[in-house]
């Protein structure tokens, strides 16, 4: 019998069925003994309104948490039990921040799919103002390998254009630790790199991390980069990245082009979750 409380039950649920379980043994000897030693008969609909008042003064008093199950939930509604909600983890407000004025902010992402790795990254000044995007094919590698490459080619593009004032941001952290440690840099790009980083020595140079969340249009344009067999670059932002229903349309066609058979889903797939995108996507391999 105390086995059902080892069933997937939150702990909430798990002290009112185990309330029920004693509560109910309870009343019975109780009834019993009532009737033996008094004469008295216990009415039943007493002793489950007992059993049920105990139940949720027990549920609702105990400190213990309940998760978003909704078969959980309904067993505590039908205890009268107010369900205790888990504390809110440390929430973090993301968003894309302008640079200050006269200086040039470069968002910079990488991606690594089994095609290949590919970068993107997009300029804006500090009226948030669009002034070029960039999107390349790496080849071979992780996606470290491909935001290293799209640092070091938004580093070269900021020189031809002379922005001097040049602040950097991607959310890959380890690329931000390698610009203080050249040798966290991959091998193969390390004289690139060093190169690189000698000429953020002539410029006022900033570069920080910022979370996936604040770097979505970049992200999208990472993975545009995978079916582009060169250096792409836009000095008007592209449709592709304009309006989130587009995205959406051409991360799948992304996707699409890596599966072989029908794919449907039921709950928006990681690829296309953003905060204003939430719903039901199926969707037919031509």
């Amino acid at each position: 019998m105390w086995s059902i409380c080892n069933n997937s039950w939150n702990p909430q649920c798990k002290v009112v069925i185990t309330a029920t379980m004693i509560n109910i043994i309870n009343s019975i000897w109780y009834a019993i003994n009532q009737m033996r030693f008094n004469d008295k008969k216990i009415p039943r609909k007493s002793s489950l309104s007992s059993v049920l008042s105990s139940n949720a003064l027990c549920g609702n008093l105990f400190k213990v948490v309940a998760s978003s199950n909704i078969y959980n939930f309904v067993l505590l509604k039908n205890f009268n039990v107010t369900q205790h909600p888990p504390k809110a983890p440390k929430i973090i407000e993301v968003i894309w921040k302008p640079p200050p004025p006269a200086w040039i902010k470069c968002n910079i992402d990488g991606s690594s799919t089994n095609i290949g790795s590919s970068y993107g990254g997009v300029f804006r000044d500090s009226s948030s103002n669009f002034l070029l995007c960039f999107v390349e094919l790496t080849g071979d590698g992780d996606a470290y390998h491909a935001e290293s490459s799209g640092v070091m080619r938004a580093i070269e593009m900021e020189k031809q254009y002379n922005w001097n004032n040049r602040w950097l941001e991607c959310d890959y952290a380890l690329v931000i630790n390698a610009i203080k440690n050249k040798n966290l840099v991959p091998w193969k790009v390390r004289n690139w790199w060093e190169n690189c980083m000698n000429i953020t020595t002539s410029m006022n140079f900033l570069a920080t991390h910022v979370f996936r969340e604040g770097n979505v249009c970049v992200d999208q344009l990472a993975i545009i980069g995978s079916t582009i067999d060169h250096l792409m670059v836009w000095f008007h932002a592209p449709y592709c990245i304009r309006t989130p229903h587009v995205l959406i349309q051409y991360q799948l066609a992304i996707i699409g082009s890596t599966i072989d058979h029908l794919m449907v889903w039921f709950h928006a797939p990681y690829c296309i979750r953003t905060p204003h995108v939430l719903m039901l996507m199926v969707w037919f391999q031509p």
